[in-house]
């Protein structure tokens, strides 16, 4: 009786989960040359799409949420892989960043020396 109750509640969160992003999957954002849709992880050129990586749709994420400000390297580390993060390799950021750029266009995301990155 309690695991039927549970399942129904589940369900019921999940169906919550599915309208929300449903009701999402029309709001894009553009950056660069595409419009990036957070809810669905793409980026969309005309009538090609892209599917960004679970990494790289974070990373984008945390550069949008903080558009024009620049986010470190270690920042996003931690956004990507929680406080744990400092024992990782960041170069993996160095990379997301470079893919990212390729999809977007170069100047989508800017370097800056010695501090990190900003849209």
């Amino acid at each position: 009786m309690i695991l039927a109750q549970r399942l129904r509640h589940v369900a019921a969160e999940l169906n919550e989960i599915a309208d929300a992003l449903a009701a999402d999957e029309t709001a894009s954002v553009q950056i660069g040359k595409g419009d990036y849709n957070r809810a669905l992880g793409t980026v969309t050129f005309g009538s090609t799409t892209n599917v960004l990586t679970r990494s790289q749709a974070a990373i984008l994420d945390i550069l949008l949420d903080s558009k024009g400000v620049v986010v470190s390297r270690s920042e996003i580390m931690v956004h990507l892989h929680g406080p744990h993060a400092a024992t990782l390799d960041s170069r993996s950021v160095d990379t997301h960043i470079c893919t990212l750029r390729h999809i977007l266009g170069v100047d989508a995301i800017t370097t800056i020396s010695g501090r990190g990155y900003r849209l």
